[in-house]
């Protein structure tokens, strides 16, 4: 959770001076980060969720509903550290 909250103050200065994420906490730390964010995409993807009442544990239903609700809002952060590690 700390990674990922200080990933979310190193993005603002990320974007706005066009410095490489890895210049300004470190190339471990940034990988660390990158990977921590994966990581949070792989728990949510393999964690069931409740609907009227009921545990829903079938796979194919927890990705859809992963999908549909915040897969969007976790891959957001990783798209540019992604750009700035593997293709720049």
């Amino acid at each position: 959770m700390i990674i990922i909250m200080a990933f979310q103050c190193f993005m603002p200065i990320y974007v706005t001076f066009n410095v490489p994420f890895y210049d300004i906490v470190g190339t471990t730390t940034a990988y660390l980060m990158y990977f921590a964010l994966i990581g949070d995409i792989l728990v949510n993807i393999n964690t069931s969720y409740y609907e009227k009442g009921k545990q829903v544990k079938n796979r194919k239903s927890v990705i859809l509903k992963y999908i549909k609700t915040s897969f969007f809002m976790d891959i957001l952060p990783i798209i540019p550290i992604t750009i700035d590690f593997f293709l720049i």
